[in-house]
């Protein structure tokens, strides 16, 4: 499939509808882990390096899509992955303020990461099954 078909293909997506999209939803939520755990893994660092490292991680993706021909190099998702990043490096703030036992927040933070992990996944494969 030639590019302006797979353009045609993702226009007219039927299940392309506004805030609906789940492009959207699926860009910002493949991310969150990533801000969440760069944070994790780099606690002494300020949220906007983190946030900075997932924008740079996401274009990378982005270039590698491009110079290879694989799916479609839009700027929405770096822009929409940099808030999924966000969002995580948020999230793990307050669960930084509301968990202040280390072993209890680590302990938290695995459990959830298999979980989303795994759901993010699944939801990453449907993406790409749509796309």
């Amino acid at each position: 499939m030639d590019k302006v078909s797979e353009m045609d293909v993702f226009i007219n997506n039927p299940y392309r509808n506004g805030l609906i999209d789940p492009n959207i939803w699926a860009n910002i939520a493949m991310f969150i882990p990533i801000g969440f755990i760069l944070f994790f893994f780099q606690q002494n660092q300020k949220p906007a390096k983190i946030i900075l490292q997932t924008l740079v991680f996401s274009l990378t993706i982005e270039t590698i899509q491009f110079i290879f021909g694989l799916g479609i190099t839009d700027i929405d998702d770096l822009i929409l992955n940099t808030m999924g990043g966000s969002l995580g490096v948020g999230i793990f703030i307050l669960f930084r303020l509301f968990l202040k036992n280390k072993k209890t927040l680590e302990l938290t933070i695995t459990i959830l990461t298999s979980i989303i992990g795994t759901v993010i996944t699944g939801l990453a494969f449907l993406l790409y099954l749509y796309n």
